[in-house]
């Protein structure tokens, strides 16, 4: 097992806190360990009740690309899970909800060796195929919303259109729950 000895923090800001451990490992020698201390996030995946799942095309400044994603976004300070995910639907989407609409996929580690977020998961049924006109938050750059059938959502993902490893999880995970109802 690994044992830290020391901890640097190297950098921090709103969403993260970059840290350097000094630490030793199973055999014996010493290392370095440089990881992301990050806020938790939630997901939200939008299925219709014709089998059709919503998305939005966002560029990522990092990729330097286009992704089609779901709708998601870190949880604030003080702010319980639920209630990130029904403020990150209704500021992406336009879509309004409350609590009891939110259906749990459970959670998992975006990148568990250098990450410690940890992202909640979602699934909403709407009856609706209507997108409503959003204003997105500075920095984001939402450049369209569509809903995709579940064989269009495997194309993309196949294809690498869909390139957001939380998007790839979480559609995968609605697909599989609302197929089995």
């Amino acid at each position: 097992m690994i044992k830290k000895i020391s901890e640097k923090q190297i950098y921090s800001d709103a969403w993260l806190k970059l840290f350097q451990d000094v630490i030793v490992l199973p055999n014996g020698e010493k290392s370095t360990y440089a990881y992301v201390q990050r806020k938790n996030g939630v997901a939200i995946v939008v299925v219709s009740v014709n089998n059709k799942i919503l998305l939005h095309k966002e560029h990522r400044y990092v990729i330097q690309n286009y992704s089609w994603e779901i709708q998601g976004g870190g949880v604030d300070d003080g702010e319980s899970i639920p209630d990130a995910a029904i403020r990150e639907l209704k500021e992406e989407a336009g879509v309004i909800i409350n609590s009891t609409s939110l259906i749990s996929l459970g959670s998992f580690y975006p990148l568990h060796s250098f990450n410690t977020e940890k992202v909640s998961l979602f699934m909403v049924i709407t009856e609706s195929e209507i997108i409503q006109k959003i204003s997105t938050e500075v920095g984001e750059q939402l450049t369209d919303h569509r809903f995709f059938n579940f064989d269009e959502i495997y194309a993309m993902i196949d294809s690498g259109k869909i390139n957001d490893a939380m998007t790839a999880n979480a559609v995968q995970l609605a697909i599989r729950k609302k197929l089995n109802k």
